[in-house]
């Protein structure tokens, strides 16, 4: 009997410790993976100091339908860019109103050495609809591009608006790429944000290509294919250097 609860007790232990060990490769395997694969990737990782490039401005642009409905704009306008601003944290914002026939607006600016904001409300009078539109160009400190877009689409989900948010990287390069080295810098590009290649394009000195990455949240459809990155090439023959331009989930020049 003895000899028998000893042979269970051990055979307990081997399937114990087997089973320890079999937890310990899968957990050392999902660290792997998931350095590797991780869950999401930024926009803003899309240039590496490797590249030589220079990253003059990163633009997060909204918008937005505003359900206001009837009443004064200037009520409603208010409270909204107020609780906008102060999310996003910033203070001393300067605001100006204006009414005319038909539309009615009011506006928000503030500007510092290392970003400006401009937005504005706009309602259509005969049309009752309000509309949204901010711009944040950062000049700095671009990594907090996706904070600042989830802040802003999570001001907009509590007041109940529909909107697209877009985030633009303006990067400059020195010298002429032909396109062929445009496409080996986008393959590049493409690989640090796990995109594939969906499309591409060339219309008066632009030469475009677009991809769509898993790990990216946002996507458009455009001729039944998901896309959401857009990368721009433009070569300024004064300056004598390539404007590369990377939008999220597309390229949005409204503004």
């Amino acid at each position: 009997m003895n000899i028998i609860k000893s042979v269970f007790s051990n055979t307990k232990i081997k399937i114990v410790c087997a089973l320890c060990a079999a937890l310990c490769v899968a957990a050392c395997v999902q660290v792997i993976l998931n350095h590797s694969f991780p869950d999401d990737v930024k926009i803003t990782e899309a240039f590496a100091a490797s590249d030589k490039v220079t990253v003059s401005e990163c633009i997060v642009e909204t918008t937005a339908r505003l359900p206001f409905g009837e009443g004064s704009l200037y009520k409603s306008a208010k409270p909204f860019l107020s609780e906008l601003n102060s999310a996003l944290g910033y203070e001393n914002i300067s605001y100006e109103k204006y009414r005319g026939k038909d539309v009615v607006y009011m506006k928000a600016s503030y500007e510092e050495e290392e970003f400006i904001v401009n937005e504005i409300v706009t309602k259509n009078i005969l049309s009752g609809s309000t509309y949204f539109h901010g711009t944040v160009t950062l000049k700095a400190d671009t990594e907090n591009a996706e904070d600042i877009k989830k802040t802003v689409e999570r001001v907009l989900d509590s007041f109940g608006a529909d909107y697209i948010t877009y985030i633009k990287i303006n990067a400059l390069k020195d010298g002429k790429m032909t396109d062929r080295q445009c496409k080996g810098y986008t393959d590049r590009i493409f690989s640090r944000i796990n995109a594939e290649f969906v499309c591409k394009g060339k219309d008066s000195g632009y030469f475009t290509q677009y991809g769509y990455s898993k790990k990216l949240t946002d996507t458009i459809t455009a001729d039944d294919e998901l896309i959401n990155v857009q990368v721009s090439y433009s070569y300024n023959e004064k300056e004598d250097v390539m404007e590369i331009s990377v939008g999220y989930p597309v390229i949005n020049d409204s503004y």
